[in-house]
Parts: structure tokens; sequence; C-alpha cells
């Protein structure tokens, strides 16, 4: 069998982030494309993906949450931050002025 070399420019955190979740996947960027090219020859059907800042603000909006969370779990119960949700904490810096 013949093979093809394929190949994209991205950005450099969109390679990074995307490797990650590939290698916890228990794949290669390789073996990834692959499977794609492979599944389009085999079904005709070309996968439609969102807008690549549509993940990566998805992803930095979950981090910042998780470091939230983090803080929240640190202050001591009873105080006002201890009940704030994901929305007061982030309205909350706003009626400060901050």
């Amino acid at each position: 069998m013949t093979t093809a070399t394929v190949s994209a420019k991205i950005d450099k955190q969109t390679e990074e982030l995307a490797d990650s979740y590939i290698r916890k996947a228990g794949l290669t960027a390789d073996k990834l494309i692959n499977q794609l090219w492979s599944s389009i020859a085999s079904t005709g059907v070309v996968p439609k993906f969102g807008k690549v800042r549509d993940a990566h603000q998805h992803d930095n909006r979950r981090k910042a949450f998780e470091k939230a969370q983090n803080i929240v779990s640190t202050v001591p119960k009873g105080t006002k931050l201890a009940s704030m949700s994901y929305d007061d904490i982030h309205k909350e810096p706003e009626s400060r002025n901050v």
C-alpha cells in the first residue's frame, strides 16, 4: 500500500491542548488523523466541528471555574463566598468596579 503525508498548520496552544487530549484517549496524532481520514473515505461523511475559539473559550472557562471552586473550598464555612454560585462569583468583581 502506498502512503501519503497529510499536514496542517495550527497554533502552538491548539497543538499542545489537542495533543494532551489525544494522548489521554490513548492515541497519537498520526493514529487519530489516520482514523479520521479512513472514516471519511469509507463513509463519505465529513464530521462537523465547532469553531476552535469556542473550544478554547470552553476550556478556559472550565479551568477558571475549577480554580474558583478550589478557592471557594478554602474559604471558611458560613461566609458569603462559601455559598456563592459560579455566576455570583463572576458578578462579584463587577459590583465592586474592580
